[in-house]
């Protein structure tokens, strides 16, 4: 079953996986893939995890960090598109002085299932 805007909800992040506050906005979800807005509260980012198919993040507001694991980290503005692959190591979240809104889509396992909480390394 799909899942469209106008049935999305709003909560606050999971603190076993985020570090900081901010708000998750699920806005579509279908086998396959899910998509949804994250806003990032200055400072705040997510926990080291990995994703079992990809992600793609577009980033639409503020500023941000993105760090794969063994690279520097990387400056993330408005329109800026990141795309992580299957098992790829990484963290994204807000600068220290501003927030940072993205749109996350993330691929989902072939059978629909979803790929899992993100995982702490």
């Amino acid at each position: 079953m799909t899942k469209h805007h106008e049935d999305s909800h709003t909560t606050t992040l999971d603190p076993r996986f985020f570090d900081g506050t901010g708000t998750p906005t699920p806005q579509e979800s279908a086998p396959g893939l899910s998509v949804g807005t994250v806003h990032f509260d200055a400072a705040c980012r997510n926990q080291w995890h990995t994703h079992t198919l990809a992600q793609i993040l577009v980033v639409t507001q503020g500023l941000g960090l993105y760090q794969t694991q063994g690279e520097a980290a990387r400056l993330l503005q408005p329109g800026d598109i990141v795309t992580t692959g299957k098992d790829v190591n990484h963290w994204h979240g807000a600068c220290a002085n501003h927030s940072m809104e993205h749109v996350a889509v993330t691929l989902k396992d072939a059978d629909g299932g979803n790929p899992g909480p993100v995982r702490q390394r």
